[in-house]
């Protein structure tokens, strides 16, 4: 998995592998969750915009080790990182051309949804402890506000708070 488009100095410390594997961890996490709502085949993955969700993350990630003076970052980063790149370039698209058949307002927020339950799994969040409230307003948020890395990963390490206090 290459790229091209993009002359920067910290695609040299990114294993093309490693783009790979995260982008076929997203890829089946969205078939995943596609089965699970029963989405059906109007929605689908652009797995090019997907290929570019995967590499940005890596430079970001790149980048922020590299700043930091880092080798390894906390899942809550890696979380907030996927988040951003999913909801900027919104890989998750549908395909309904009957009003009637949307219901409710899911299928807006496709991409949203992707980002937020990934971010749960690899934050190791129990979203059985997650409120439908707290999952409508990051829903809302993530679709209709700015938000950078830095508030999202506070917000997961906040969601996951409680579970590390408990377990030690």
């Amino acid at each position: 998995m290459k790229r091209n488009d993009v002359n920067n100095d910290f695609l040299s410390g990114i294993d093309p592998l490693r783009v790979e594997r995260r982008w076929k961890h997203l890829f089946d996490y969205f078939n995943h969750l596609k089965e699970l709502h029963d989405w059906g085949d109007q929605v689908v993955m652009n797995k090019s915009i997907l290929t570019d969700v995967c590499w940005s993350y890596f430079i970001d990630i790149e980048r922020h080790k590299h700043f930091h003076g880092i080798t390894r970052i906390e899942r809550y980063k890696i979380s907030a990182f996927t988040t951003k790149w999913l909801r900027r370039l919104k890989p998750v698209s549908f395909n309904i051309d009957d009003p009637n058949l949307i219901q409710g307002k899911q299928y807006l927020y496709l991409n949203e949804i992707l980002a937020l339950r990934f971010g749960f799994s690899v934050s190791k969040i129990d979203t059985n402890k997650i409120t439908s409230h707290t999952v409508k307003e990051a829903l809302y948020t993530f679709h209709y506000r700015t938000i950078n890395e830095e508030m999202l990963s506070m917000w997961y390490k906040s969601l996951g708070a409680s579970e590390e206090a408990f377990s030690g």
